[in-house]
């Protein structure tokens, strides 16, 4: 038996229902068209918080006028400072201290016996020395003032002079007065003395503390240092007994 092919009913195409009147829906109007998600939304991103930054509250100074009172008080010292400097600096231009000089005036020398032997030494030195302030505006304080007598750089004999003030412009004439008994000598220095043929050459060094002022204003202490060298003194018989110095007055070096 033949069946008509009219009156064949199409199936409805899976995922797809029938419309009204057996009509299935167009592709354009079968489900509205929702945009992709924000991948953000699902997935782990660094950022904890991808919207919204982290916000950080800026430090804030509890107590601004005390800073303000602090910079002003450092302005205020600093000020001070380059004030009593630059006054320091224009006094010192304006008055110049100039370092006294010393000369050697004269140099005795009386019982001097050198024992080859022990290398030992014993004599007594007279020394006077003159000292002259050049500075016009200031005066010049001595203090602690040591004098020794050397030969080839050893020391001999020394002692403490008395301290001593001198005025601007004047000279003062000091005096040291020193002795030693049996002081061992070193080899160089008995080489030195018996190598004279009857002259010994010595040193004569001054070290003192000074001090420069003029009114109220005044300078630091400082370590004076004298020194005249290779001063000769000849001897009557050889290198031994009395000796005094050759020449005129010796300048000195002097520094500080």
């Amino acid at each position: 038996m033949a069946f008509s092919s009219n009156n064949h009913h199409t199936n409805p195409s899976a995922g797809y229902p029938a419309g009204a009147n057996g009509v299935h829906p167009t592709a354009s109007t079968a489900y509205p068209y929702y945009p992709n998600p924000d991948p953000s939304a699902f997935y782990y991103s660094n950022n904890p918080n991808p919207i919204n930054p982290p916000y950080y509250q800026p430090h804030q100074n509890p107590n601004p006028r005390r800073n303000l009172f602090l910079r002003r008080l450092l302005v205020i010292f600093v000020s001070i400072f380059v004030a009593i400097g630059a006054v320091t600096l224009i006094v010192y231009l304006v008055l110049r201290p100039k370092l006294p000089e010393f000369s050697l005036t004269s140099l005795s020398v009386s019982n001097f016996t050198l024992s080859s032997a022990s290398s030992s030494l014993s004599s007594s030195f007279d020394l006077s020395l003159s000292v002259h302030n050049p500075n016009s505006k200031m005066t010049v304080g001595y203090d602690r003032v040591l004098a020794d007598v050397a030969v080839d750089g050893d020391p001999l004999a020394s002692t403490y002079l008395a301290p001593f003030t001198q005025p601007k412009g004047s000279t003062t004439n000091i005096t040291a007065k020193m002795a030693l008994t049996g002081v061992f000598v070193d080899s160089h220095a008995v080489d030195a003395i018996h190598s004279g043929r009857g002259v010994v050459d010595l040193d004569v060094r001054v070290v003192a503390v000074v001090r420069f002022w003029s009114r109220a204003w005044r300078t630091r202490r400082h370590e004076l240092r004298v020194f005249c060298g290779d001063v000769e003194v000849k001897f009557r018989n050889g290198t031994a007994g009395d000796g005094s110095m050759t020449g005129g007055p010796r300048q000195c070096w002097v520094g500080i």
